[in-house]
């Protein structure tokens, strides 16, 4: 189903077909705003990559879909990953051991 979304969202950024190896870039507040308007997807958290660019992890309210971006300091976004049943841990972090059972 993920990779079924994937396709979807990347179709719809693209309106043809892609292959599921191609990466979908756009400027980001086009991104951002495809990502809001078809999908009801909000950016959600975000986090540093280095030092070139950021994650950012937009999801719908009731995380039946989630995308992750990476976007860079030109401006640009790329999908790097989108599914669905996202799953909310909250702010607290987790052991090593918890991950793992």
């Amino acid at each position: 189903m993920a990779i079924r979304f994937l396709t979807t969202a990347t179709t719809a950024l693209l309106g043809a077909a892609p292959a599921l190896a191609q990466t979908t870039c756009l400027e980001r507040e086009k991104m951002v705003t495809i990502l809001g308007e078809n999908y009801e997807e909000q950016l959600v958290g975000t986090g540093l990559h280095g030092n070139d660019s950021i994650f950012e992890i937009f999801r719908t309210e009731d995380g039946q879909t989630w995308t992750i971006l990476k976007t860079y300091p030109n401006g640009w976004s790329c999908v790097m990953a989108a599914g669905s049943t996202w799953l909310d841990l909250g702010e607290r972090a987790f052991t090593p051991a918890e991950v793992e059972s």
